[in-house]
Order: structure tokens, then sequence, then C-alpha cells
């Protein structure tokens, strides 16, 4: 898990950085790589994601297979690789009930990836929802879920799921 994370920071730095319209291609992080170099990877791949999103202009954009993804959107989707799987890391620690990130972060990110979703409900509850890993009072997660990373201005309101 914590690999993926890696894996998916430093893929959209490239892709953003590169403004590319296609797959750009990243190195690989094996799930056999020591913790502490993980957890190294983990802030460089951060940085690197972060020194992209500054540099890129409001019309700077890069692939992603949910579609053409500006900075906003490629910072959103890193943010939201880190927060839920940093829930998957502690939940499978057995501290799940336990980790509670920064509400500002969790509400920007859920706002930006998934302008569909609930506002009246708590916005970590919502964003694990909207990611699929569990209910949201009566609603079940959706494993189809589609996060909306193309500008804002672009989306047409629908809610996005895999067809």
């Amino acid at each position: 898990t914590l690999a993926h994370v890696v894996d998916c920071l430093f893929w959209y730095a490239s892709n953003l950085a590169r403004r590319s319209a296609t797959h750009a291609g990243s190195p690989d992080v094996a799930e056999t790589t020591p913790l502490d170099e993980l957890v190294d990877s983990l802030r460089s791949g951060a940085a690197l994601l972060a020194l992209a999103v500054d540099a890129t202009d409001a019309d700077g954009r890069g692939f992603h297979p949910f579609g053409m993804a500006d900075a906003s959107g490629f910072a959103a989707m890193g943010v939201d690789e880190m927060l839920v799987h940093g829930y998957d890391l502690a939940a499978g620690l057995g501290l799940g009930a336990s980790y509670s990130p920064p509400t500002g972060a969790v509400e920007r990110t859920l706002r930006r990836l998934f302008p569909w979703a609930p506002t009246v409900t708590d916005p970590w509850d919502t964003l694990l929802w909207a990611n699929g890993r569990r209910p949201l009072g009566e609603e079940s997660p959706d494993d189809r879920w589609l996060w909306h990373c193309a500008p804002l201005a672009e989306w047409d309101g629908t809610v996005r799921r895999v067809p």
C-alpha cells in the first residue's frame, strides 16, 4: 500500500511536470523496499508533486485516465492517496479508528475530487465513502467510483463511475 502511494506521487508529478497527453513513465517502487526507504520516498514524491503543482500555470494539464488533470486535480489526488491509504495502513495495524487526518485537507480534497459528494455529512466519513472504503449512513460504498480530476469548471454535474 505504501509503495502504491509512492508510485502515485511520482507518477502524478511526472505527468503534470511534463504536461503529458498520454501516460508518462515513472519509476516503480517495489513492495519489498525497506520501510525507511519507502517513507523517505514518500517524502520525496510529495515534495516533487508539490513543486510540479507550484510550477504549473493555470492552463497546465497532465494525463490521468480519469481526465486531463490540472494542478489542483493532481494536488488533490496526491493528498487523497496519502489520506485514504494512510487509513488503510492504520486499519491494517488495528489503528483505523484513531486515524484522524486534518479536517481542512480532507474537506478540500473531498470537494475538489468528488464535487457531487454530500455536504452535510462528516467530511472524513464522506471521503472514505467516496473512495469506496465504507458506508456513509445508509449509502453503501461504491466500488465503481471515479474522481473528477479535470478542472472543476469542466464538471458536468454528474456522478462519475466506472461504466
